[in-house]
């Protein structure tokens, strides 16, 4: 009877001892799998930024062969399509385009532009020696000094 009790006391440890081996394992696992997705989410995140600046110079380019071109459709995918039916829908709802840019011709600054921007450098005292750049006093290690 003892020895029946210490056989299933013996198998229940056993049984213990490997769910705990389990356990681990299956934690080992987990911390893998969120260093992966970690660097996935992060991959993500850099690429979706990419995008978004992709998408942004192909809408400017665009936007500038219009001005150059306004006869010419300028479509050479789905992106360039898009954004013609947007134009497309803007100019028949009577909405004006959202500018990109400025306008390619602009006016040039007017006479009381410049002699404001003429009086505001007038006012700056003349560039002495260039001295250097400081870091908002960061100061070199003393084996840095010159």
């Amino acid at each position: 009877m003892v020895v029946q009790k210490f056989v299933q006391l013996l198998l229940s440890l056993s049984s213990a001892i490997d769910h705990i081996r389990n356990s681990q394992m299956q934690e080992l696992q987990q911390h893998k799998d969120i260093a992966r997705l970690r660097t996935e989410a992060e991959y993500a995140r850099e690429s979706h930024k990419e995008i978004e600046i992709l998408q942004t110079e192909i809408s400017v380019m665009h936007e500038r062969l219009r001005r150059l071109d306004p006869t010419g459709p300028h479509i050479y995918g789905q992106y360039t399509s898009r954004l013609a039916q947007q134009q497309t829908q803007q100019q028949a709802s009577g909405q004006a385009p959202a500018p990109f840019l400025p306008p390619m011709n602009s006016a040039p600054p007017s006479h009381q532009q410049q002699q404001a921007h003429q009086q505001h450098y007038s006012q700056m005292p003349p560039p002495g020696a260039m001295q250097g750049v400081e870091y908002g006093g960061m100061q070199r290690p003393a084996y840095e000094m010159r």
